[in-house]
């Protein structure tokens, strides 16, 4: 039985297909907006010292010849109070150079507040 066991591997090692077992080492670039994520992010807390930052999104980046602007949504709490900021990261498009960091705060949209009140009719 134990030979049937040896045939049998030496079959399957044989014969199978090959198999990529370096699978697991295969790097992911990160996305081109990596770089100014991170920074938004610190700027931000930098900015907020006192909040958490609770949620992120992407938006997007707009470029021109000489600037490109991300657009980066930032869901923050600090206390009892959650608030939104959209932090824009400006920087030259040829050369990658940081130029500056904005932060406009924007409230929770109101139908939000809605869903959250019982309806009392």
């Amino acid at each position: 039985m134990k030979n049937l066991f040896i045939a049998i591997g030496f079959l399957y090692a044989t014969y199978a297909p090959e198999i990529p077992l370096l699978t697991a080492f295969i790097q992911i670039e990160a996305p081109a907006y990596a770089k100014w994520s991170r920074l938004a992010l610190v700027e931000t807390k930098n900015a907020y010292p006192n909040a958490q930052i609770v949620d992120y999104l992407y938006k997007g980046t707009t470029a021109t010849d000489d600037l490109s602007i991300a657009t980066f949504q930032l869901w923050l709490k600090e206390g009892d109070t959650e608030f939104g900021v959209i932090v824009t990261v400006t920087y030259t498009t040829a050369t990658e150079e940081f130029k500056k960091v904005e932060f406009e705060e924007f409230a929770r949209p109101v139908w939000q507040d809605m869903q959250k009140t019982p309806n009392r009719s």
